[in-house]
């Protein structure tokens, strides 16, 4: 006889899992549970659900910005370098500096072929023409970037897009330290 459980009882199990560098496709993009009867006492599935997966953003490897300029002061004005490991082809990168307050951009500089893209205002730059491979160092100057106030730690958020458009996004690092 199989051992009944209450209704509402809890099941507590671990789960283990590496995301992959995208989003499977097709019949691979779904997760299966089932509830079989214990072995030795047939094969049959008492209970079973599909649920779709959800959409897996790659994660862009080994970001930092580092502070290359001789102007260190709160609010001068200086350069920097952007560094990240890209895990897919993008021709776009928009870097927002979350902190520290009043970092500007806008009278900012990227050297030929990029372009500055004119989203770029603020604390947000946007450059189009990055030439990415996946899975090498991709280096970007930043040149005349208005340093923000206070002092501590910067944190940024970098994301790569397909195009110019910044319809779509392709890979993304999320609030990662800097200078």
């Amino acid at each position: 006889k199989g051992e009944a459980y209450a209704s509402m009882f809890e099941f507590k199990f671990a789960l283990e899992s590496v995301n992959p560098a995208k989003t499977p496709e097709g019949a691979e993009s779904y997760w299966q549970v089932l509830l079989l009867r214990p072995a030795g006492t047939g094969e049959s599935t008492l209970s079973s659900a599909i649920y779709p997966t959800w959409t897996i953003m790659p994660q862009l490897q080994a970001a930092h910005v580092n502070l290359v300029g001789s102007s260190r002061a709160a609010g001068s004005v200086s350069d920097l370098q952007l560094r990240f490991i890209p895990a897919s082809l993008a021709e776009t990168a928009e870097l927002l500096c979350e902190f520290p307050l009043e970092v500007d951009f806008s009278n900012s500089k990227v050297p030929p072929p990029q372009i500055k893209g004119k989203a770029t205002a603020g604390n947000v730059l946007v450059v189009n023409g990055i030439v990415t491979q996946v899975g090498l160092e991709t280096v970007l100057s930043i040149m005349t970037v208005k340093l923000g106030r206070g002092g501590g730690q910067s944190v940024f958020t970098l994301k790569t897009y397909a195009s110019a458009t910044l319809s779509e996004l392709i890979d993304e690092r999320l609030s990662f330290a800097g200078f």
